[in-house]
């Protein structure tokens, strides 16, 4: 009984020998097509930047909910996130969650800027009020 097997996986059945192109599962250090669901081989695209979009998103998230003063960072971080992946220096996929980190970062600082005007407004009122008596 000469000769090579494929390699057998458990949960998909014969795994495809490594054929010259980087899949998920390689980059894992996985034989080729053992990962559950993963159905053939897809090129590896690698990018200058890492993508900040997730930590944009809760930013924008914690800027809404919480903490308005998060609301500017978030905003500045998503324009430089989206001009990375225009210019091809972060991968596009993040594109949608970079956008609404974005999104949500301008409303909060939006409200922040609202919020300091009803202080400054209600403060001079205040002042006027506890002089004029």
């Amino acid at each position: 009984m000469g000769g090579s097997r494929p390699a057998i996986n458990a949960f998909s059945g014969p795994v495809a020998p490594y054929a010259g192109t980087a899949t998920l599962g390689t980059r894992l250090g996985v034989v080729t097509g053992a990962l559950v669901g993963h159905t053939g081989s897809m090129t590896d695209q690698y990018y200058q930047e890492d993508s900040q979009a997730t930590t944009i998103l809760v930013l924008g998230i914690l800027g809404l909910v919480l903490c308005q003063v998060l609301g500017p960072f978030a905003w500045v971080m998503g324009n430089k996130e989206l001009a990375g992946i225009d210019a091809g220096r972060r991968a596009p996929e993040n594109r949608g969650t970079a956008q609404a980190g974005r999104i949500l970062g301008i409303i909060s600082t939006v409200l922040l800027i609202v919020g300091i005007g009803f202080l400054v407004i209600f403060g001079f009122i205040a002042i006027v009020a506890a002089t004029g008596s």
